[in-house]
């Protein structure tokens, strides 16, 4: 290296200052905000965004699990007509309810849609995601979605 291209060198580094901390994951850099909620069979459901991903927490029974979902926030509640969490029931999936969050909702509807599986004593996000048409949280969805959903 010749001996001005090491100066440069020593200039550049020098006019960048000390090395700095990265910054925190998305997760961690804003608090989870509560998106939706709802009253579900012997317990609630929460839907958070945390640092632009959906949070789910399922509490039942004094017990509650919270997890993440492989969509992106913004995220809701699919409703029923009344305005409850849209839910169904699948007794060849063993005693299993069906609730559905949209996500990357912009204005009242989003592309993406992910299941969340609630058993007694378990909750988890199923791995289908649904996309291919916009889901709206105040109109619901066919229930073929939601069988989609909970046969993976």
């Amino acid at each position: 290296m010749s001996k001005a291209c090491a100066v440069c060198l020593v200039t550049l580094l020098a006019a960048c200052g000390a090395p700095q901390e990265p910054a925190p994951p998305k997760s961690e850099s804003k608090a989870a905000k509560r998106t939706d909620h709802a009253a579900i069979k012997d317990g609630e459901m929460t839907v958070y965004s945390n640092g632009g991903f959906c949070e789910v927490e399922v509490r039942s029974g004094g017990a509650g699990t919270r997890f993440p979902l492989a969509i992106n926030g913004p995220c809701a509640l699919m409703r029923d007509y009344r305005g409850e969490a849209q839910t169904f029931h699948y007794a060849d999936s063993g005693s299993l309810d069906v609730f559905l969050v949209a996500g990357e909702i912009e204005g009242k509807c989003g592309p993406v849609a992910q299941g969340v599986l609630v058993r007694p004593g378990e909750a988890k996000a199923s791995p289908v995601i649904l996309r291919g048409s916009y889901k709206c949280p105040e109109s619901g969805l066919d229930e073929r979605d939601y069988w989609i959903a909970g046969h993976p």
